[in-house]
């Protein structure tokens, strides 16, 4: 009888889940009616079952529901009207300016007269650090809508979100600075009578050895490409600060419709990544033998995987990993201030040779099903030391030695992403600290759409193009999340313009002295 029972349930279960009634609807599909009231279901359902953070978000998403349903009804017709687009952007600021992730960014599509479509981007991070400064939410969106990007709102970031970065700290504090790129490659390479494609990037490299750039920088089958005009100020100030130093600048070479009257192509040139690293040297301001570096980003797994890049990339970092493994280093400052993240093995790449076993620096939960509060177990996320697979690259040599030294993270309020993870990292080792300012506050971990992952990002039809979000939540060694709050300092260090830009730079002065003071105990 048991066994009847069990299998009319089963029966019962599946014919449930087969019926068009209970079909699961994706986002895309309740805008299928066009009207604003299906919009935000497909919005608001999307969020419900896809978003990773209702554990730690404080907002009370039924009561968006019970709240906004009835105004996005009385919108009626998605159509070609100013005033209920405005509104409508509004509405969807309004449920979104409070949520926790700092990577969420909605991509409302609006008609629109002038642009036939214009989208209105909105970032719950973007507008947390745009309100630290006091700026308030009218203020905000209206700037926001105006030109539907997020440009106009930049003016409301703190001072360091927009002059405290990796271009200017290595030109401020160590007299770098940098051409701008658009001058360099403005054709093809020739060689001989043939032209060969430059699309792509260049990676060009520095050292205290080699001041205005040395090994080939791009190939193009038997054509090498040299560029040492990037960079001024190598044989300069960064000397006095540092017993030896490498620099790697990364440039993007973008092909444009245009062509020269002899058929070759013309580029854009940008800056895509600065990567740098020395072994201080004594001075007035900075004492001796502390490896430093600073980033803009996390992007040299990319290079690795390029086989025009790799090779400078590996050299870069057998140069980074040689400062590393000096003896007389006394312990390591990362430098990350409005470093934007990247890649997650990059960790391993920048701090795996260090490590003498896997380290455990945080969680990561995703979701397990549809219900907001589905999810995983916390899950460990570790770095894996490297130098076994880069023992080619590092010549064998051994940097392990700096784990059990200081290592300290500089941050600001726009450290965001792998940057916060970093800063995981340094509170996960014996001698971490974390100095600078509190960071943006967006730690999950990006990849694919709701439909591999069972979260992340997802659209709604052709009305909101994209709702970017993560598919996994990182917390801290502690299992502690800090999204949307971002990662509080140890040491706070408040950040002054005018100082900074005359090359007096408090933080890393003090980042360098609480490294040389710990290193002795």
């Amino acid at each position: 009888m048991r066994k009847i029972i069990t299998l009319l349930l089963l029966i019962a279960v599946l014919f449930t889940s087969c019926s068009g009634d209970f079909k699961q609807k994706m986002p895309y599909e309740y805008s299928d009616d066009g009207t604003w009231e299906g919009i935000f279901l497909g919005f608001w359902h999307g969020m419900n079952e896809n978003y990773v953070f209702w554990d730690v978000d404080k907002t009370d998403w039924d009561n968006v529901y019970r709240t906004y349903l009835p105004l996005f009804k009385d919108l009626g017709k998605y159509e070609n009207d100013e005033e209920k687009n405005e509104k409508a952007a509004r509405y969807f600021f309004d449920i979104v300016k409070g949520l926790s992730d700092g990577h969420l960014s909605v991509t409302l599509n609006l008609e629109d007269d002038i642009q036939g479509i214009k989208a209105f981007n909105i970032s719950p991070g973007f507008i947390r650090l745009a309100k630290r400064t006091g700026t308030s939410d009218d203020d905000i969106f209206n700037e926001n809508y105006e030109d539907g990007s997020l440009i106009n709102v930049i003016q409301y970031l703190p001072p360091e979100a927009m002059r405290e970065n990796a271009y200017n700290i290595l030109a401020y504090d160590f007299g770098f600075s940098f051409r701008d790129a658009s001058h360099n490659l403005k054709t093809d390479i020739k060689n001989h009578s043939d032209f060969i494609n430059a699309e792509g990037k260049t990676i060009l490299l520095y050292s205290s050895r080699y001041p205005i750039g040395t090994t080939v920088t791009r190939s193009w089958g038997n054509v090498t490409y040299y560029n040492t005009a990037e960079v001024i100020g190598s044989s300069g100030k960064v000397n006095d600060c540092f017993s030896s130093w490498t620099l790697m600048i990364v440039l993007k070479n973008t092909l444009k419709d245009a062509t020269n009257p002899d058929g070759t192509h013309i580029y854009n040139t940008d800056i895509e990544s600065i990567h740098f690293a020395g072994l201080s040297k004594a001075n007035e301001n900075i004492p001796s033998d502390i490896v430093y570096t600073c980033f803009s980003d996390f992007f040299i797994t990319g290079y690795v995987e390029d086989e025009k890049t790799k090779p400078g990339v590996y050299e870069y970092l057998s140069s980074f990993h040689d400062i590393k493994a000096n003896p007389n280093a006394k312990g390591m400052i990362v430098d990350i201030r409005s470093n934007g993240g990247g890649y997650n093995l990059d960790r391993e790449y920048l701090f795996g040779d260090i490590m003498k076993e896997k380290q455990l620096f945080g969680y990561q939960k995703t979701k397990t099903g549809d219900n907001r509060l589905d999810f995983s177990g916390l899950l460990p996320v570790y770095v894996y030391p490297e130098a076994e697979n880069m023992s080619s690259v590092y010549n064998n040599t051994d940097a392990t030695h700096l784990y059990n030294k200081p290592f300290a993270v500089l941050t600001n309020c726009y450290s965001v992403s792998n940057a916060e993870m970093t800063v995981f990292l340094a509170k996960s080792m014996p001698k971490g600290c974390h100095i600078g300012a509190t960071t943006f506050g967006g730690q999950g971990t990006l990849g694919s759409t709701f439909l591999e992952l069972n979260a992340g990002q997802f659209t709604v039809g052709k009305y909101i193009s994209q709702v970017y979000t993560p598919f996994a939540q990182i917390v801290d060694i502690n299992g502690v999340s800090h999204e949307g709050e971002g990662c509080v300092p140890d040491i706070e260090v408040e950040f002054n313009q005018s100082n900074f830009e005359q090359g007096i730079d408090n933080r890393l002065d003090k980042a360098f002295s609480w490294v040389d003071e710990n290193s002795i105990k």
